[in-house]
């Protein structure tokens, strides 16, 4: 039996696949504990429509809950003058310092490539200790000698 175009859009559109802050992912209620799994989804989130996708091979659905936001860092590495990021993804990008913003009190997001907006998690954020300071009581990155500051949400 074929599924009718109305039905699978329906099917995309509840597909009860979430993402937390913490950048873990859930189907109806549970948890997607696999690594392997959870690496796969990161690697086909799709910014669309005003909204997010999650492409698996031909397959997609909506992402029906994002608690945050739907890309993060995972790792920070300092080398040299420049930050190497290693996002959920398994892909790296150079930190663009002057996109770094504080939410909250310990959240810090960056702009990656494309204008997608990443959250720092725990350990990407414990590696970037090295090069934090603070200027006149606000957070800021100094790196190769010049200090950018890091704007509050």
């Amino acid at each position: 039996m074929a599924i009718t175009p109305e039905r699978l859009d329906f099917l995309r559109r509840n597909s009860k696949v979430a993402l937390d802050r913490e950048g873990r992912w859930s189907m109806d209620g549970k948890p997607v504990e696999h690594p392997r799994v959870q690496r796969l989804f990161h690697r086909g989130v799709e910014v669309a429509d005003g909204g997010f996708k999650l492409r698996v091979g031909q397959q997609w659905c909506w992402i029906q809950f994002i608690a945050d936001t739907a890309f993060f860092v995972e790792k920070a590495r300092v080398d040299g003058d420049t930050v190497v990021l290693t996002l959920a993804d398994e892909t790296e990008e150079t930190l663009d310092p002057s996109t770094l913003t504080q939410g909250g009190e310990i959240d810090l997001y960056c702009t990656l490539s494309g204008g997608r907006r990443a959250r720092f998690l725990r350990s990407a954020l414990a590696a970037l200790e090295p090069v934090l300071t603070s200027v006149d009581g606000a957070l800021a990155v100094r790196l190769g000698g010049a200090v950018h500051s890091i704007g509050k949400e």
